[in-house]
């Protein structure tokens, strides 16, 4: 069961953070221009 829960939970914090990079990305595009 924790095998199984595991890759869920680090594909949510996998998600999360790609998430919050392409907000970073487009926050500082949007300083720049």
């Amino acid at each position: 069961m924790k095998e199984k829960h595991n890759p869920r939970r680090k594909y949510c914090l996998i998600s999360g953070l790609a998430i919050i990079f392409s907000l970073w990305i487009i926050i500082g595009n949007g300083a720049k221009v």
